[in-house]
């Protein structure tokens, strides 16, 4: 598929190079106009075919907003097939040159030096402009978030993805078939987008979210610290049952973290408290939650009187990024939530203190002379002789040396050995006695091994 037919201009162009890619549709470069660009889907049907025609017939322009502009990138041409005009492909969008997502507005790692403060407020406002603006329209935006807002260099904010937006044409409704958990309010969770009517106060939960994380430090609101014993709950449930960590009234466990807290508490007063009236009191009544009207006021307050957080902000608020998490010690790993409370701490304290008195008590009563191992210490012989005594022998030992025994008993006894016969004679009865002076000594000269040959006898006087 390489030529497709435009509706209004009746002509047949050829699909250009593709730059972006989505869930549900590709992104690509018109041939003949730089200034728009041709979404085509990876799958139409009836439905979304009659609500393209029913958005190309009612066009949406949004006014310049004080201090920037906010463009919403509405459906201008019907995209068809050339080969088949009938067929719905998709439709032909204004191009939003050199912009960047809000989703790295939000990140404090990915913003930059350049992204100060005023910069964001301008983007914030300009935001809640272009919600007001849609609401103002009857239009429900349903899935707003920060990947369907697209900022320009000067602060202008983009509205991208219009075709999921819910629009009513008379009596008809086209709701919005899409959603995120982070951004879906309480009431919303585990019912089906395609059979529910989308309100503007569930753009305003959204809204405020998207506020929240371009304001502080990119974080969720509902991300906290977790205090209590049993499983943490997921971000969605956490939504669901309300447990903002922030909360005046708070009967969670649910605790602000460390880097959060202070950027929360350095926002301007009037901002504090649209987001309680949001998360906190918009819980229970979700007419409470401050309009997109209400966020613009505030914010352009704040910028018309310059009243900025101080030069020496908190961790988040500038450009600058967060550091990296240092690592927690192998307790706080292993038992996070045990160390957690002033309660915690003061049973750790007192389970250690029982330990110890249990261990000095146990020591003094073994030296003290009552108990029987110290009685054996006193006597040095006994001591001596318990310590040095011979250790006995393990079965598995003991057992060897039964087989040995019994080996040795069945042994037959040894053949006695036949005496070798003598191979020296012995010397003759006459030199047994000692000679006399008078009576002369016989030397007896053996000569051995000889054949042939008469020992000789010698006389000495």
């Amino acid at each position: 598929m390489d030529d497709v037919f435009l509706k209004s201009t009746q002509r047949i162009v050829c699909l250009g190079s593709r730059f972006a890619s989505g869930g549900e549709a590709h992104l690509y470069k018109h041939p003949e106009d730089s200034s728009r660009v041709l979404k085509i889907f990876r799958r139409t049907t009836r439905k979304r075919a009659k609500k393209l025609k029913v958005m190309i017939a009612n066009p949406i322009t949004a006014p310049s907003a004080k201090g920037g502009a906010v463009h919403i990138l509405w459906p201008i041409d019907l995209i068809t097939d050339a080969a088949r005009p009938s067929r719905v492909l998709g439709y032909e969008m204004p191009f939003a040159p050199n912009c960047t997502s809000l989703v790295r507005i939000c990140n404090p790692s990915t913003r930059g030096p350049a992204v100060d403060w005023s910069f964001r407020l301008n983007v914030a406002r300009n935001v809640a402009w272009g919600v007001a603006t849609l609401h103002d329209q009857g239009v429900v935006i349903g899935d707003l978030r920060p990947s369907n807002i697209l900022v320009g260099p000067q602060g202008e904010t983009y509205f991208v993805d219009c075709d999921s937006f819910q629009i009513r044409s008379g009596s008809q409704l086209f709701p919005c078939l899409v959603g995120r958990p982070e951004f879906t309010p309480a009431e919303l969770h585990g019912q089906p987008f395609d059979k529910v009517t989308r309100e503007p106060s569930h753009d305003n939960f959204a809204l405020a979210v998207i506020l929240y994380m371009l304001l502080t430090d990119g974080s969720h609101p509902f991300s906290a610290w977790y205090r209590g014993g049993g499983q943490r709950m997921p971000l969605h449930l956490r939504i669901q049952n309300g447990c903002w960590p922030h909360a005046i009234n708070r009967t969670h466990d649910y605790h602000p973290k460390r880097q959060s807290l202070p950027v929360f508490r350095s926002l301007a007063p009037q901002l504090q408290r649209l987001m309680h009236r949001c998360f906190d009191k918009g819980h229970l009544d979700p007419a409470e939650r401050p309009s997109a009207q209400d966020w613009h006021v505030a914010i352009d307050v704040i910028l018309s009187t310059k009243r900025f957080p101080a030069k020496r902000m908190p961790l988040g608020m500038s450009g600058r990024p967060l550091p990296r998490r240092t690592r927690r010690s192998v307790t706080s790993r292993l038992m996070p939530n045990f160390f957690a409370g002033v309660h915690q701490r003061a049973a750790l304290i007192a389970a250690l203190l029982v330990v110890f008195v249990l261990c000095f008590a146990i020591v003094c009563w073994r030296y003290d002379g009552n108990s029987p191992s110290s009685r054996h210490l006193t006597n040095s012989r006994k001591n001596t002789a318990h310590f040095n005594r011979p250790r006995r022998p393990s079965a598995a030992r003991r057992r060897l040396l039964r087989l040995q025994a019994k080996a040795r008993d069945l042994r037959p006894d040894p053949v006695p050995k036949k005496e070798a016969p003598a191979t020296r004679a012995e010397p003759p009865a006459s030199l047994a006695n000692p000679p006399s002076p008078e009576r002369p000594a016989l030397i007896f000269t053996p000569v051995w091994n000889v054949p042939g040959r008469i020992p000789s006898i010698s006389t000495e006087h």
